[in-house]
């Protein structure tokens, strides 16, 4: 490794001296050697905006379509690296236009729409990459190992993020550790096969607890819910059973109930130690209200998407939304931002 480091270094010096050279002539710099340099840059993860510069004037120049199609690659993967991914986006479809028969530009395609978030058409490259005939494709872009491990990479991080579906995530990444066996990609697998058996013993669970409901059991229901690990527990599912079939219980005249949520995810997730960080004004005045209640005596829990900040904060209680009951009798309810609740509590 540290002879491929410093043959990498020799020849970067070679190039720069002999890209200075070049740019004092009448023709300018030659694109072979802003090609190679660039590769090296973008390898490094050095001198990105110069890398992206030298791209530009590549393109000014002729030379084959495979190479141009590996020049605006490489621009998109400095842009990519610079948190450019919109740029990135555009650069990629530049390469596509030159030379749309490497997959491996279709995958890096795919992994910039990962970045954001735009996950349909993520799966739209992904799977024109697959259907590629890599051997059709030039010999200078296409790696064949690389091809196999990115693209099950990204069908792993599709499966994850795009379709939440946890079995073919795991499933891809037994496939991607094969290929690659990283400390990393093993985090992965290990940390998919426990989210894997989580979702598998949660369906088991949910049909038991629907077996019970139609039994007319909802004793049966809550002692499910009871004997599940805590992390299963903490399962939206779990507490939309739990909460269908337990017995209401009454609020006492010191407690406040502030229901803050839409019934369902925000759009992020937010509590008390937002604060430092920033957040909206409507969550800032549930903070500030519930603490200020809360040293005046008053009991009170906050329902919102507080994710990992549930629990107690400046004697206010933080619950996920889900754990609300509209079953409940109340004393003092406050619905926020929404009036949907007006009928029902």
């Amino acid at each position: 490794v540290e002879d491929q480091i410093e043959k990498m270094n020799r020849n970067r010096e070679l190039l720069e001296l002999q890209l200075q050279d070049e740019h004092k002539t009448k023709e300018g710099a030659d694109p072979r050697t802003l090609l190679y340099l660039m590769k090296i840059y973008a390898e490094t993860n050095d001198k990105l905006d110069e890398c992206i510069t030298m791209g530009e004037e590549y393109l000014t120049k002729s030379g084959w379509d495979a190479e141009r199609a590996m020049c605006c690659a490489i621009i998109a993967d400095c842009l990519g690296k610079k948190d450019q991914d919109k740029e990135a986006k555009d650069f990629l479809f530049k390469a596509i236009s030159e030379y749309p028969y490497d997959p491996i530009l279709y995958l890096h395609l795919s992994r910039v729409c990962l970045n954001l978030k735009q996950y349909h058409e993520m799966k739209h490259w992904l799977q024109i990459a697959l259907s590629l005939d890599s051997d059709k494709s030039s010999a200078s872009l296409t790696n064949i190992a690389e091809l196999k491990i990115l693209s099950t990479k990204l069908l792993m991080k599709y499966y994850f993020e795009g379709e939440r579906n946890m079995k073919k995530s795991y499933e891809s990444a037994k496939l991607l550790y094969k290929e690659e066996p990283t400390t990393e990609n093993k985090e992965n697998l290990d940390y998919l096969k426990e989210l894997n058996d989580l979702e598998n013993a949660s369906k088991d669970a949910h049909d038991l607890m629907i077996y019970y409901e139609e039994l007319n059991n909802s004793l049966g229901v809550l002692d499910v819910v009871k004997s599940m690990p805590k992390k299963m527990q903490d399962l939206p599912f779990a507490w939309y059973m739990y909460n269908k079939h337990k017995t209401s219980r009454t609020w006492g005249k010191d407690e406040i109930c502030y229901y803050a949520s839409f019934g369902q995810s925000h759009f992020e997730q937010w509590g008390p130690l937002n604060l430092k960080s920033g957040i909206g004004g409507s969550e800032t005045a549930v903070i500030q209200l519930s603490k200020e209640w809360a040293s005046k005596g008053w009991k009170v829990v906050v329902y919102c998407d507080c994710g990992k900040q549930e629990g107690m904060h400046d004697g206010v209680l933080y619950l996920p939304y889900y754990k609300f009951n509209a079953k409940d009798n109340f004393n003092i309810f406050i619905a926020w931002r929404t009036s949907s609740l007006a009928g029902r509590i």
